[in-house]
């Protein structure tokens, strides 16, 4: 009976020491609006990731057509070019914005993977390092990634308007719901997981599923 008494005393205070110990982010991030949340912008950059090249196909697009190679040709030639001028326009769109999230993705995965015992500061200076020892192909296709979508993004906002605010806002904007926004949307996603397991443990320790009732007389 005694020793009964005993080990319910002991998982009753490990119970208690569970409940206490719990973050105060699963108590102030409900699982269901951190998942919501991702999703959203998951899916905002996922449209963003769509809708750059789009506008950087539209931008070669207008450059090549309106260029002194394409002027100078006949009806029939201008005709026969489009499938070619749409083929390499897709071409560089696509293989630019890959190129761009490949760097995102990588920088990520090494500031992660220096974030263990390193400052802040220490982790840029190592992610810094550890990129630029890739000097290579791989960081041309990077550059010429940054580059085009630049060009891309200033020539086709220039088909409407040549504020600088404007041409500025939609740049930064774009590139940072493109990126960091599908970064940090799949980061939330997987607090959201690990949040639930949480709350989900969280709630199994409050209503005392599994603890052992103490034995009668």
């Amino acid at each position: 009976m005694a020793d009964q008494t005993q080990a319910y005393g002991a998982k009753s205070m490990a119970r208690k020491t569970v409940v206490l110990a719990m973050p105060d982010e699963t108590l102030h991030q409900p699982p269901l609006a951190i998942f919501l949340f991702a999703g959203i912008v998951i899916f905002v950059s996922l449209l963003a990731n769509i809708w750059q090249p789009f506008t950087t196909y539209i931008a070669i697009h207008a450059k090549i057509v309106t260029g002194a190679t394409y002027t100078k040709m006949n009806t029939q030639g201008q005709l026969g070019s489009e499938a070619p001028i749409t083929l390499i326009g897709i071409v560089i769109a696509v293989g630019a914005q890959l190129g761009v999230l490949y760097f995102v993705f990588r920088v990520k995965d090494e500031w992660m993977r220096k974030a263990q015992g390193t400052s802040s500061s220490g982790n840029i200076v190592h992610t810094a390092i550890e990129i630029s020892q890739h000097i290579g192909l791989v960081m041309i296709w990077v550059g010429a990634g940054f580059l085009i979508d630049t060009v891309g993004d200033i020539t086709f906002i220039g088909l409407y308007t040549h504020d600088p605010i404007i041409m500025l806002a939609y740049m930064l904007l774009l590139y940072s719901i493109s990126t960091v926004g599908l970064v940090g949307g799949l980061h939330l996603l997987q607090a959201s997981i690990i949040s639930y397991v949480k709350w989900n443990a969280w709630k199994t320790a409050v209503s005392g599923r599994g603890t052992p009732k103490p034995a009668g007389p």
